[in-house]
């Protein structure tokens, strides 16, 4: 399981994600919670040229890091690399038991 480094009631305000929510990867069961790349204009994560905010609203939160991503609920497709042409690589993840947080 891979939980946000913050909660939403202990986040630094422009600078860490909301976090929206959880979901099941359905091939191997592991859950991730996954924040708005909106809420946090600041962060050096969250924007980036190559991988849309439009296209990629949301980042999820692994092991081995941040992702960026587009959670639905069923589905979600996450940036996984780049490209040498500076694109970005994107993975199809089947999802289950997508649950979104009360949100203050």
């Amino acid at each position: 399981m891979a939980f946000a480094s913050h909660t939403n009631d202990r986040r630094h305000i422009g600078f860490d994600p909301i976090i929206l929510g959880h979901f099941r990867e359905a091939d191997e069961g592991h859950t991730f919670e996954f924040g708005d790349r909106w809420s946090a204009p600041s962060c050096d994560f969250c924007s980036n040229p190559w991988a849309s905010i439009d296209e990629f609203p949301h980042v999820i939160f692994t092991t081995e890091g941040k992702r960026y991503a587009r959670v639905l609920k069923t589905v979600a497709y996450i940036v996984v690399d780049e490209d040498e042409l500076g694109q970005p690589v994107i993975e199809k993840w089947e999802t289950r038991g997508r649950r979104a947080y009360d949100l203050p």
